[in-house]
């Protein structure tokens, strides 16, 4: 933990849920210095939520595993 929080320390980071967005917010999020991600990013494909990824905070659920499985889980990105 103490390494994640040094590496965040002064840094702009944009922390992007899976929710669906209703506008584009790909130059805010892609412009941060460290943008985190969660589990399979749900919303990555919708084209709003900028492509980068830095960070990616995984719980290891069978959600997880159904993604892995069905194609989902953008295990290329990881």
């Amino acid at each position: 933990m103490n390494r994640l929080l040094q590496m965040l320390n002064g840094k702009r980071i944009a922390i992007v849920g899976n929710s669906a967005v209703g506008r584009n917010y790909s130059n805010e999020i892609d412009s941060a210095d460290v943008v985190i991600r969660f589990n399979h990013f749900y919303n990555y494909d919708s084209g709003l939520v900028g492509r980068r990824v830095d960070i990616v905070l995984q719980t290891v659920a069978q959600a997880w595993y159904d993604a892995v499985n069905s194609g989902k889980a953008h295990i290329d990105i990881i």
